[in-house]
């Protein structure tokens, strides 16, 4: 839960690898609690159901520098949510969208944005056309 992440964060301050997938006790407050992680560079909050866009705006502004995310079967997060990863997180290596509402043109905004990308998963997204996969790679 949040307070169990705020005594994590305070006792291991420079973590840089958190796994918090499939955790239904994590909600707005715990996100904020990300902020405080400065060299988080690897996130993977894959199978949050619950997470809406107001929760993942938040991940985003706490995780500017992370440089793998795992966003694996959110299916809450809308068009919007995805098409801020590109213009977001610049240092963005690898991305697992799998599972997930993201569409052609997210997808685009993302490889625009992220120039650093060099591993993406996007197995499993429906929204996806082999046009808009193409113009992506």
């Amino acid at each position: 839960n949040a307070n169990n992440l705020k005594e994590l964060i305070q006792t291991c301050p420079r973590i840089t690898h958190l796994n918090i997938c499939s955790n239904s006790q994590l909600n707005y407050n715990a996100w904020q609690l990300l902020q405080k992680i400065g060299d988080l560079r690897w996130l993977d909050v894959s199978h949050s159901h619950w997470m809406t866009n107001e929760d993942f705006k938040i991940i985003l502004k706490a995780s500017r520098y992370v440089k793998h995310l795992s966003l694996e079967h959110c299916d809450k997060i809308s068009e919007e949510a995805f098409f801020e990863i590109g213009r977001s997180l610049f240092k963005l290596e690898s991305l697992n969208v799998a599972r997930t509402n993201i569409s052609d043109s997210s997808l685009i905004q993302i490889a625009v944005g992220c120039k650093e990308l060099t591993s993406l998963n996007i197995s499993g997204c429906r929204n996806l056309s082999r046009k808009g996969i193409e113009e992506t790679l």
